[in-house]
């Protein structure tokens, strides 16, 4: 049965209203600009005399036409035309060069036309040949084209031409761009092209205001044909303003001159053409367009950077609302969502979003911005790698359902078949688009593309991610176009960087500046940065980066490489062979000759200088370590990681392995008893009057990490009858946003309740600051108000030497302290860690709480070092008369409830690494999964507690798990793992690439042998200390907490949970039945 759709008001209107003007063609390279106005009465005629000549060339109702898109009224004649005869037609650019003629050609032979519709004066004024190429190219194709010429039309007089359509009928084929693969023809039905216009009713809103349109946009993109050709038709006034798509691109400001003069309403661009206008004028020049009467500036195709919306809106001074960014896709005809007069953006956390979350946080995030609501008819969810729904905070792939969902790839079941999925919960068919994002707030916010995302140890990162970095270092416009991927090399997938930049350049210095703003952003630098000719990369037609085309040139040498970090190199310096033996007594001068060796193998064929950091010449954190071992076995000696990358130059390296072969040791090591010095004006200024179980007011620092939001939980939880009030200090730049952050960091961890709100009173500071970075009427405030601290916070970090954490572990602590004296004396509860143990001189003891820790040598990590430097310091002040307790939690891990963990600690990355490889290690070894929930609780159970100060709490789970009992309980699970050999086992794991393994990048922590009897494996098997727990035992009895054993349902929920995180695919068999809790 015919739809009432475009073609119908197209009908109406022209006997109605025809001399209403719907186009208007402009030409801006005459002043004033010449005009050619298209009213609904000539549309229709001159659409009827196209069709009236398909149907005299023999057209039938399903043949297809290519239209050649020369931008002129002679094209949207065609358009309607073939619509008025039933012909199916796809618009391309004309093959004026090679890259859009073998489009043409893949065209051609996908979609076999009939008809070939284009304007002969415009072929010929623009020398395109088609015909003869063709003849060469696809001749049994070109031989059966029958040509139409827009131009060469003959007037038609006979009876009326109409086709009428189902909601089923094809209309046109709009072939993708093709970024990430070859262009594929999206079968566009009359059904899902009338439900993309009454999408546009309801987010335009046609029955108020004016309605004049401005494009620039080909009309082979779907941008260009919806909304500069179809949308026109559906108010009844207003004018489409079309602006020559060459003379946009040879001078963007004719588009602002358009916008202004004819107060134009709506407008379509990507976000390049909005930042290109604010690198052309200044503020003198823009005061010259007044474009106040916009009222959606739509924003699509590329993503979205929220500094050229906010610079575009302050160069003319309107609201930013009035930009409406969308998104959309030729298989949905052209739009999936657009903010309408609601222009949102969000920051969410860096770190979580790298692992796939989306977290918001009220500052210092990554910014994104909202691509509008779910429009009505439209369904969209994000779905994990394993097809099942995301959760409200996960990052996933865009799948799309609705009527303007398009049926598929014309003759290519096979990519139609990629093209639907079906989620479990949702009824009818998606389409995967391949886009990733997340719903938050009622919004869709995009991340990139799954096929260009490449992943650095264990991070996603997008080449829109590196775009916005460079601009929001001042790397562009010296940096214009950036292609990013990844290729195989030795030890796994390397990231390689392509950027079209001037020839007047010096590359080596802009590469450096490149890696060094990589590094500090994501912790990982280029194996290749690559600079080409501009213009050079492999484009769409509607000028996208083909990421696989660059791709394959590059492997293949097809590139115009004006400089390469890598080639380049090799030709100034070769890779320096492994050396020989160095004497013990080498010199400074043949140590850096070992360290260049070995920095050259890392980082073959590229060019660096001594002072050059080695994550700035293409090192990442696993090539770091690998770069340790490797020096081990050149030099015969034991590295210090933490040392090593405190300086991670030629320089630094050699002169640190120079102190270490003279016996120097690590440079400036600080004493660690020295630092155990606290100020003698930090003691208690009144005596205690209120027992800690009528305290009320409560300090909290480290209040937005996983053990934090675990800790006001237990606190408004357990002192509920109280009614408690948890001042959490956090760093935000006012209450209100330190409230945003709390609060989404606890739903994050999914221990929130709405019933929180009013017992949390966000405190803005920070503990590198003196006071605690408080004002000095809040310090003294709150000091009179508290009656209790637990002081949580601190710099958790692997790599960095105790001097690097001493400010916020050790100085903050210090600051914490002070805090804790002044005014009302409080009750302090201080966070420590089980770590403070790792050293020889406890290795196979039983250590009791209360043992004093006498000697700091020989810890594994700075970390620990601080740890014990701080303990230290509350002993010193618990001596001088606070009450102080001091908590040793374990490897705190996910929670008892639901099995919510953060992929970071080595014990989550062990479990996912294993699994992932399909592979333990046979190894004597105990795991302490202590998690979260638990040490919380007991914290809070303890620290309310009359005597629980003066003395230390070992919160470790008692109830070990060998890790051959880990690999069973995998199998129970559904997991196939096998147990390996220790020496096996590690071999395979480092065979596995970093982007596949989340245990890969600690893969030398393993190898790593140190003194005899100081491995990694030996510090927590055979040589690890037995923990007492007495002192935590004996204050928990009756409070109802504890430690359940792990068992299988323990861990299954730990397994579930990285499962729905996508870091681990579903079990491989059906799982076996698992033990009771």
């Amino acid at each position: 049965m015919p739809m009432q759709g475009i073609l119908e008001k197209l009908r109406r209107d022209a006997r109605e209203n025809p001399n209403r003007a719907v186009y208007n063609f402009l030409d801006c390279e005459t002043e004033p600009f010449g005009q050619n106005v298209v009213t609904m009465g000539q549309l229709h005629a001159r659409a009827t005399d196209i069709a009236a000549d398909l149907k005299r060339k023999g057209a039938k109702r399903g043949d297809r036409a290519i239209i050649l898109s020369m931008q002129d009224a002679g094209t949207v004649y065609a358009i309607f035309g073939c619509m008025l005869a039933g012909v199916v037609f796809t618009v391309i650019p004309p093959p004026i060069d090679a890259g859009k003629f073998a489009r043409f050609v893949s065209v051609l032979k996908s979609c076999g036309p009939r008809f070939l519709i284009s304007n002969e004066g415009m072929e010929r004024s623009s020398d395109t040949k088609v015909t003869a190429p063709l003849l060469r190219k696809a001749f049994f194709q070109a031989v059966a084209l029958r040509r139409v010429y827009t131009d060469r039309t003959e007037r038609y007089e006979g009876p009326e031409i109409f086709c009428g359509y189902g909601a089923d009928d094809l209309v046109y084929l709009q072939y993708t761009s093709g970024s990430t693969s070859e262009p594929k023809g999206v079968m566009v039905s009359y059904g899902n092209l009338t439900a993309c216009i009454d999408q546009c009713r309801e987010l335009f809103d046609f029955t108020v205001g004016n309605h004049n349109i401005a494009s620039w946009v080909p009309f082979y993109h779907n941008i260009g044909l919806i909304a500069a050709l179809f949308i026109p038709l559906i108010p009844d006034h207003g004018v489409s303003y079309l602006i020559p798509t060459l003379q946009f691109l040879a001078k963007p400001t004719v588009w602002l001159k358009v916008l202004s003069d004819f107060r134009v309403n709506i407008t379509a661009a990507p976000n390049s053409a909005y930042d290109v206008c604010t690198r052309l004028i200044g503020e003198e020049d823009a005061k010259h367009y007044d474009l106040s009467h916009v009222t959606h500036l739509v924003n699509g195709s590329e993503f979205v950077n929220l500094r050229t919306v906010e610079k575009f809106c302050g160069l003319f001074h309107i609201s930013r609302n009035a930009f409406a960014p969308g998104y959309g896709l030729s298989e949905c005809v052209c739009i999936a969502t657009l903010a309408s007069g609601e222009f949102r953006s969000v920051e969410i956390d860096r770190e979580g979003y790298a692992k796939g979350r989306f977290a918001p946080v009220p500052s210092d995030g990554k910014a994104i911005v909202g691509v509008g609501r779910v429009p009505s008819g439209m369904r969209i969810v994000a779905v994990r790698a394993d097809g099942s729904p995301c959760g409200p905070d996960e990052i996933g792939e865009i799948c799309l359902s609705g009527e303007n969902v398009c049926g598929g790839y014309w003759k290519n079941p096979e990519e139609t078949k990629r093209f639907e999925t079906e989620i479990p919960g949702y009824p009818g068919r998606f389409y995967r688009t391949g886009d990733m994002g997340a719903l938050y707030d009622g919004q869709l916010y995009l991340t990139g593309r799954i096929k260009e995302m490449i992943v650095v140890s264990g991070k996603n990162i997008y080449p829109s991610d590196i775009t916005l970095l460079l601009h929001e270092q001042g790397l562009a416009p010296a940096v214009d176009v950036v292609g990013v991927f990844s290729v195989e090399s030795e030890g796994g997938e390397r990231p390689v960087l392509c950027v079209e930049c001037g020839g007047e350049t010096d590359f080596r210095s802009l590469a450096a500046e490149i890696n060094r703003a990589v590094a500090g952003s994501f912790g990982f630098s280029f194996h290749d940065t690559v600079f080409v000719e501009a213009g050079s990369l492999p484009r769409t037609d509607n000028r996208k980066i083909k990421t696989h085309a660059i791709k394959e040139a590059y492997e293949a040498g097809g590139l115009k490489i004006l400089y390469s970090t890598r080639r380049s190199g090799a030709e100034q310096e070769p890779p320096a062979p492994r050396p020989r033996a160095v004497s013990a007594d080498a010199s400074e001068e043949e140590l850096r000759a070992v360290v260049r060796a070995a920095f050259s193998r890392a980082a073959p064929g590229v060019g660096f200088s001594d002072e050059d950091s080695f994550l700035e010449i293409g090192g990442d954190s696993l090539q770091m370590m690998e770069l340790l071992c490797g020096l081990e076995r050149d030099l015969g000696i034991s590295i210090d990681l933490r040392e090593m990358a405190a300086a991670p130059t030629v320089a630094g390296i050699a002169g640190y392995l120079r102190r270490v072969r003279t016996g120097e040791g690590p440079g400036e090591k600080p004493d660690l008893r020295k630092e155990c010095v606290l100020d003698e004006s930090i003691r208690p200024e009144a005596p205690y009057t209120t027992p800690p179980e009528e305290c009320r007011s409560i300090f909290l620092t480290g209040s937005t990490g996983f053990l934090g939001a675990y800790l006001i939980r237990s606190i408004l939880e357990r002192r509920a009858g109280s009614d408690p009030v948890v001042y959490c200090h956090v760093r935000a730049k006012d209450p209100a946003a330190g409230l945003e952050r709390i609060v989404a960091n606890m739903k994050d961890f999914c221990c929130w309740k709405e019933d929180y709100r009013d017992h949390i009173v966000p405190v803005t500071g920070d503990l590198n600051l003196p006071n605690l970075g408080l004002d000095k009427f809040t310090y003294r405030r709150l000091a009179d108000e508290i009656g209790l601290v637990i002081h949580n916070g601190a710099l958790l970090n692997f790599v960095y030497p105790y001097r690097q954490m001493k400010r916020t572990n050790v100085t903050g602590t210090a600051e914490c302290l002070r805090f804790a004296c002044t005014g009302r004396p409080k009750y302090f509860h201080y966070i420590s860690s089980y770590s403070v143990y790792d050293t020889p001189g406890q290795f196979g003891k039983t250590v009791a709480e209360d043992d004093p820790l006498l000697s700091p040598e020989g810890y594994f990590l700075g970390y620990s070092e601080t740890k014990w430097v701080a303990e230290k310091l509350v002993g010193i002040a618990r001596e001088r008369g606070l009450r102080a307790a001091v908590y040793r939690p374990g490897d705190i891990t996910g929670t008892l409830r639901d099995g919510v963990w953060k992929l970071e600690d080595m014990i989550s990355r062990s479990i996912v690494g294993c699994i992932q490889m399909g592979a333990v290690p046979d190894i004597d070894v105990n795991l302490h999964l202590t998690p979260v929930d638990y040490v919380s609780d007991a914290v809070v159970a303890i620290a309310f507690q009359s005597g629980s100060d003066g003395r230390a709490y070992n919160i470790i789970n008692q109830n070990l798990m060998p890790m051959n009992q880990v690999g069973r309980l995998m199998c129970r699970a559904g997991y196939r793992v096998e147990t390996l050999p220790y020496d096996e086992w590690c071999v395979r794991l480092a065979a596995c690439p970093s982007e596949e393994n989340a245990l890969r990048i600690l893969s030398c922590l393993f190898t790593d042998r140190r003194a005899e009897g100081e491995s990694l494996v030996e510090r927590f098997g055979k040589r690890q200390p037995r923990f007492r727990t007495d002192n935590a035992d004996r204050m928990l009895r009756g409070t109802g907490v504890s430690c359940p054993p792990v068992d299988a349902a323990l861990l299954k929920s730990y397994l579930n949970y990285f499962r729905r995180c996508g870091y681990i695919g579903a079990p491989a068999v059906r799982a076996l039945p698992v033990w009771k809790r």
